[in-house]
């Protein structure tokens, strides 16, 4: 794809890889519900995850909404949501606008007496309510909410993996249900802009030069939320850049 029209001589090149957008500071508004099982051995318990619009919702406890968590019996898993009032639920309701990562904790109620298999497995029970066009992303986290390691994306989870994310093994050995053995963050996010690389030749008969990019230097980007981003297509005429696209 070509900014501008050769000329006769051509006599620099600038090479300039740009971003289509900014990440905005809010989320696109897309409806959504994810049910999330933590599957140990024979036993698994759920987490529902789910972005509604217009009602008013907070991050915080939503009463109606959200479900109170309730630890589970004697010898098997349980996993809840952490909001940011420090309420446990195992149904997280919040504005579909919201930016801010879901917190789950996984924890298991005293003894268990082998390793077993630990995974999780994520579907979407409605097939019309997923989230559209945002990115939903996994990743664990250390008891500080730092997160560390791979960083998942949960549609390619569901489409390649049949929803299933292997998370180790819980080994032998007794667990205190107040204290979880591990953590993860998940994002729902915009997806993130698509970024393209693009030619600009300049001709000097033009009045051409990278300068005509307003701030951007050779090998820089500009967005297409730039305000100062123009090109030169002829002296003394300038266009602003509102959008590069794909060819």
């Amino acid at each position: 794809m070509s900014l501008l029209r050769k000329s006769k001589t051509l006599l620099s090149k600038l090479f300039l890889a740009s971003a289509l957008a900014l990440l905005p500071t809010s989320n696109l508004r897309a409806e959504g519900t994810l049910w999330i099982y933590n599957q140990v051995g024979s036993y698994s318990n759920r987490l529902i995850v789910r972005h509604r619009d217009s009602l008013g919702l907070t991050d915080s406890y939503n009463s109606g909404y959200d479900s109170t968590y309730l630890a589970p019996l004697a010898q098997r898993p349980g996993s809840y949501s952490v909001l940011p009032d420090a309420t446990l639920v195992s149904t997280d309701q919040r504005d579909s606008n919201t930016t801010n990562s879901i917190k789950q904790k996984l924890v298991f109620n005293g003894f268990n007496p082998s390793d077993v298999t630990n995974r999780l497995y994520f579907t979407f029970p409605n097939s019309t309510n997923i989230f559209d066009g945002k990115c939903i992303t996994l990743q664990e986290c250390d008891t500080n909410d730092s997160p560390f390691g791979p960083s998942y994306n949960i549609r390619d989870t569901i489409a390649n993996s049949n929803g299933f994310l292997n998370i180790g093994t819980l080994s032998n050995g007794t667990y205190n249900v107040n204290v979880p053995y591990k953590q993860f963050l998940l994002w729902i996010t915009n997806a993130p802009p698509e970024t393209h690389s693009v030619n600009i030749e300049n001709g000097e008969n033009f009045g051409l030069a990278p300068t005509n990019f307003t701030g951007v230097s050779a090998g820089g980007s500009i967005t297409s939320s730039a305000s100062t981003a123009y090109y030169t297509n002829s002296p003394g005429s300038r266009t602003k850049i509102n959008g590069l696209k794909e060819k």
